[in-house]
């Protein structure tokens, strides 16, 4: 699958859509990529790189995880657990690609694939699967945060 080229078409139909510019709308450099994999000690899924390839360096809080973002809802999450506010056990490698409140968080733990499924935790909820693909959950992300005039 050509993630990135999936990824284009929804920034352009925001583009469209809202009085947002493609160029609001820019990528990570690899060099950043590589950051964000040395801090999580594992390379990125195919699906997220390209994600953050078109569109990464655009970030909003009550959208999806970019930049930044990424690592410190890493920490968030690691903190969560390691205190025992979530109290669930969540496999390692992890890459948490949103959050919601500092307690509801979306991650994925099957990095080495290109396009993972997307897993749901809280404070309140155990761990489970969404049945979403990264690409797919992402692609909803961005349509909502556009539909719902947050972009």
């Amino acid at each position: 699958m050509d993630f990135k080229s999936k990824f284009m078409n929804v920034i352009e139909e925001i583009a469209r859509k809202t009085t947002r510019s493609l160029s609001d709308f820019s990528g990570l450099n690899n060099s950043d990529i590589y950051t964000l994999e040395s801090a999580i000690n594992h390379s990125l899924p195919k699906s997220y790189k390209a994600f953050l390839d078109v569109c990464g360096d655009f970030s909003d809080p009550a959208a999806v995880s970019a930049g930044q973002m990424i690592l410190e809802n890493q920490e968030i999450l690691s903190e969560l657990i390691e205190d025992k506010t979530i109290n669930h056990v969540i496999p390692s490698p992890r890459l948490v690609v949103n959050e919601y409140g500092g307690l509801n968080f979306w991650y994925v733990i099957d990095l080495d694939q290109d396009d993972p499924t997307v897993f749901k935790v809280s404070d309140i909820d155990p761990p489970e699967s969404t049945g979403i693909l990264l690409s797919d959950y992402l692609e909803r992300q961005l349509s909502y945060e556009c539909n719902h005039n947050r972009l």
